[in-house]
């Protein structure tokens, strides 16, 4: 049988949208991201920076101590050695996923923007980072972490997708495409928007990240399709028993954010959110299979999708509007995103 029977037909809609030169949101042409072009430098310093306290590398040495002391105890129990290990793994990876987030934070927020021929951000042992950069560089990276030493708590970011008819969005607004606009006007953009005939809230996420790590989720619905058959042979019954061959396709949401502190209150959300629609109803196709000619009918999902990325600068009285056209092409989708400081529990 042909692969390609097989395959998943995929079509992507690509979304790259700033904040900086915006147009109107009823102008549904995507923008492109501009580039951040290196600030030219004349000298490059090397500093390293402890970041062990923001990753949870005290805990490690903790653990890490617990372990070896149990460990040199007469008669040490070995399934409370395991357990203490674990633990002691499983803070390890932690910290270890912590400092790399640090570090693609820096390298992607970093002011003057980082140049791969000229800048170097690396992981040392020990939860260190170096940066071997420009006076203003080093002077951003010692800002960034001073943030965020003095910020307590988590951050949430909420995002609000409404799928509207056609034309909807020109009739609706007047702001513009990749603005920051305050809370309550976008509150109010909203319940307009849902208020129109043939719209639909398609997804409401909520995703809750410290300000020094990224965070993902994902909202959706796995489907079950037909996508082959296999041929079980019974030579002893001269026959043959053909099985369908199950396959699992996904639809939904998918976001990725990272959340920056920066002067007066104000938050850079880096965000990367990824908008699926499978098709229905699902195409089929009729084939023939092995010598004894048999008929069956396999399906061939088609899953459209929308993705956003980009870098935003708001305040917490402050929504992110974007908007486009869905990954049909056809009906128009709205998005609204917003940050909100919650208190770490005491």
């Amino acid at each position: 049988m042909d692969s390609c029977h097989t395959s998943l037909m995929i079509v992507f809609t690509l979304l790259a949208l700033v904040a900086q030169d915006p147009v109107p949101l009823h102008d549904l042409t995507p923008l492109q991201t501009s580039d951040r072009r290196p600030v030219p430098q004349t000298q490059t310093l090397a500093r390293s920076y402890n970041v062990e306290d923001l990753i949870g590398q005290d805990k490690v040495v903790a653990l890490e101590k617990g372990l070896l002391r149990h460990m040199g105890l007469p008669n040490a129990d070995a399934d409370a050695v395991r357990h203490k290990y674990a633990a002691y793994e499983a803070a390890r990876a932690t910290a270890n996923h912590a400092l790399a987030d640090i570090q693609s934070i820096m390298q992607a927020s970093l002011e003057p923007a980082f140049d791969e021929e000229r800048h170097l951000l690396r992981e040392l042992s020990g939860g260190q980072l170096m940066l071997l950069g420009s006076a203003e560089q080093h002077s951003w990276v010692q800002s960034y972490l001073g943030l965020c030493r003095e910020f307590h708590g988590l951050i949430h970011v909420t995002a609000e997708i409404v799928s509207l008819p056609p034309g909807s969005l020109n009739a609706l607004v007047q702001e513009r495409n990749g603005q920051v606009i305050p809370r309550v006007t976008a509150d109010s953009l909203l319940l307009r928007a849902k208020d129109i005939p043939g719209s639909e809230v398609v997804q409401t996420s909520t995703i809750a990240v410290p300000p020094f790590r990224k965070a993902t989720m994902v909202l959706g619905n796995q489907v079950a399709y037909i996508q082959d058959f296999e041929i079980l042979v019974l030579p002893e019954a001269q026959a043959e028993i053909v099985d369908p061959v199950i396959g699992i396709i996904e639809e939904g949401t998918e976001m990725e954010v990272s959340v920056t502190p920066i002067q007066d209150g104000r938050f850079a959300l880096n965000a990367h959110l990824s908008h699926s629609v499978l098709q229905r109803p699902i195409p089929t196709l009729d084939i023939t299979i092995g010598t004894a000619k048999h008929k069956g009918t396999i399906q061939l999902p088609e899953v459209l999708i929308s993705r956003l990325k980009g870098k935003f600068d708001l305040g917490i009285d402050e929504s992110l509007a974007i908007a486009s056209t869905g990954p049909d092409g056809q009906q128009e989708l709205l998005l609204l995103m917003s940050v909100q400081t919650v208190p770490e529990d005491r």
